[in-house]
């Protein structure tokens, strides 16, 4: 639901608003289960609670 809310969001958005909403999207595209991967590149994958922590600081972030 966020992703089309942004999509079709008309307005526009402050730079920093952006950053942090990107930033958001970025940490859900390095969240995975697969615990191996996640042992391979722990720099890059999350695994749920990394990623619930990610969102919820970057959230506090905005307005």
């Amino acid at each position: 639901m966020l992703l089309k809310e942004i999509k079709d969001e008309t307005r526009a958005i402050p730079e920093q608003d952006f950053k942090v909403i990107d930033e958001i999207f970025a940490d859900i595209d390095a969240y995975t289960s697969d615990i191996s991967l996640i042992r391979e590149n722990p720099r890059f994958y999350l695994d749920d609670a990394q990623l619930r922590v990610k969102v919820a600081e970057a959230l506090d972030r905005l307005p």
